[in-house]
C-alpha cells in the first residue's frame, strides 16, 4: 500500500513514545498515550452536513521507514576518491555533484574553459567559475569566454552594449558621479593633476611661488595651481578654519585632543585621542572596552571577540580545521570554547578530532548525539530526523 512520508520522529522523541514495528503503530490522536492494559475511546466529532450524527476521525498512525525516499539514496563506492555512502540513504541525488541525478552520474569540470556545473535538481547545470566570465555566445564548446567588465558589448551582462566611444570600466559604460573617462580609466576631472577640468590636463607648480603651510598647488575645482591639503597617507591634513590662506593646520592622522580624528572633535576630560582601528578617536562607546595591541587601540566586545576573550590580547585558541574538521573556536560570556558547524556532532566527546560526526545522515546521531534510529529494522536518517512512514490500521511488515 503506498505510503507518505511524515516528519514524525522528533514528535515521537518529545512525547516519550517508541515505535518499534509497524505490527504494533502509535496512534497520534487526541488524548493520552496508551497504557498497558488500558482502554480509550477513538476520538470523534460531529460533521454537520450528516445531519448531526458523529464520524469516527481515524487516528494518524505512522510506522517506521525502511525505504530511501526520493530524492535520497545509497549510493556504492566509485573509486578511492568517492568512497560512496557511509550511511543508508546519505546522499542526496538532486544537489550531490558526484552522484547526481543517480549514482556515479559526477558533473564535469573544465577549468580550461573557465566552466564548471553543478547538480541542481538532479541535474548536471553548467555555470561560469566567476561573474566576470560570461558565456555569451551560447556555445559551450568555449566555456566562457567574454569578460564582462571589459567587453564593451557585453558590458555588466551578456548583449549590453555601450554606445559608440564609451569604454567598459568595471562593468558598467562610461562613469559615474561626475567622472570622465580618459585613456580607459574613470577620473575626476575636479581634482585629477594629470586630468585637471579634461583629460590629459597635467598641472605643475607655478614658478617663484611657494603653497601656504601643508599644502601643494595642483588641481582643485578643475582649475590648475590651486593649494590642495596634504595627503599622502603618512600626513592628512586639512583645513579646520575654513581658510586656505593660513594653509591646512590639523593633522588628523595625529593625536590632537581638540580635534580627534576630525575637525572640532574635542575629547572629554578623561578621555585620550589615541590611534585606533580606521583612524583617531576619544574612546570607545558605552559596552565596548578599549584594548592595545601593537600601539594601535581597539574598541571591543570582551564577551565574544576571540582576540580579547573575557580580558584584552586575551586570544582563543586555533582550531586547525584540517586536525580537528567542523570545529571553530567560540568565546561566549567571556570565556573560550569551541562549537560544531551546524548539522555535525562531537560525538565521542573527544574534540581532538573536531566535530566528526554528521547529524544530518548518522544513524546512530540522528539529528543529536545519542539519539539512534532503528538500524535492526533499516530505519535511515533523513536530514536529521528517523524517517517515519503513515501507515493504515491493521498494516503490519
Amino acid at each position: 500500500m503506498k505510503r507518505r512520508i511524515v516528519g514524525l520522529a522528533w514528535a515521537f522523541a518529545l512525547a516519550g513514545i517508541s515505535v518499534q514495528s509497524c505490527a504494533n503503530p502509535a496512534s497520534l490522536g487526541p488524548g493520552r498515550a496508551h497504557d498497558a492494559g488500558a482502554t480509550e475511546a477513538t476520538p470523534s466529532f460531529t460533521d454537520p452536513s450528516d445531519g448531526g450524527k458523529e464520524a469516527e476521525v481515524e487516528p494518524l498512525r505512522a510506522c517506521i521507514g525502511t525505504e530511501c525516499p526520493s530524492p535520497f539514496a545509497t549510493c556504492p563506492a566509485i573509486d578511492d576518491s568517492r568512497p560512496g555512502s557511509r550511511y543508508k540513504c546519505d546522499i542526496d541525488l538532486s544537489s550531490d555533484n558526484e552522484n547526481c541525478g543517480e549514482c556515479g552520474h559526477v558533473c564535469p569540470v573544465f577549468d580550461q574553459l573557465n566552466l564548471l556545473s553543478q547538480c541542481t535538481n538532479g541535474k548536471c547545470i553548467a555555470a561560469c567559475q566567476s561573474q566576470e566570465l560570461k558565456d555569451c555566445n551560447d556555445r559551450i564548446e568555449d566555456g566562457c569566454e567574454t569578460d564582462v567588465t571589459t567587453d564593451e558589448s557585453n558590458c555588466g551582462a551578456c548583449g549590453n552594449v555601450c554606445p559608440q566611444g564609451v569604454a567598459c570600466i568595471a562593468g558598467v559604460c562610461g562613469c559615474l558621479n561626475g567622472k570622465i573617462q580618459c585613456n580607459g580609466r574613470c577620473v575626476d576631472p575636479q581634482g585629477d593633476d594629470k586630468n585637471c577640468g579634461g583629460c590629459g590636463n597635467v598641472c605643475t607648480p607655478p614658478d617663484g611661488k611657494a603653497p601656504p603651510a601643508h599644502t601643494r598647488f595642483g588641481c582643485v575645482g578643475g582649475t590648475c595651481g590651486q593649494p590642495k591639503c596634504i595627503d599622502d597617507g603618512n600626513e592628512k591634513w586639512t583645513d579646520c578654519n575654513g581658510t586656505m590662506s593660513d594653509g591646512c593646520e590639523i593633522n588628523l592622522l595625529a593625536p590632537d585632543p581638540e580635534n580627534c580624528g576630525q575637525c572640532s572633535v574635542a575629547c572629554k576630560a578623561d578621555e585620550q585621542c589615541r590611534l585606533f582601528h580606521g583612524g583617531y578617536s576619544c574612546g570607545c562607546k558605552s559596552g565596548l572596552t578599549e584594548c592595545e595591541h601593537d600601539a594601535v587601540h581597539a574598541c571591543t566586545d570582551l564577551s565574544t571577540d576571540l582576540g580579547h576573550c573575557g580580558a584584552c590580547n586575551h586570544d582563543c585558541p586555533y582550531v586547525d580545521m584540517m586536525q580537528r574538521p567542523h570545529q571553530w573556536p567560540t568565546c561566549i560570556d567571556g570565556v573560550c570554547g569551541t562549537a560544531c558547524e551546524p548539522g555535525w556532532g562531537d560525538c565521542n566527546r573527544t574534540p581532538a578530532d573536531g566535530c566528526e560526526t554528521n547529524l544530518l545522515v548518522s544513524t546512530g546521531d540522528c539529528g543529536a548525539c545519542g539519539h539512534a534510529c532503528d538500524a535492526a529494522a533499516g530505519q535511515p536518517c533523513i536530514n536529521g530526523v528517523c524517517l517515519m512512514v503513515s501507515c493504515d490500521a491493521g498494516e503490519t511488515h
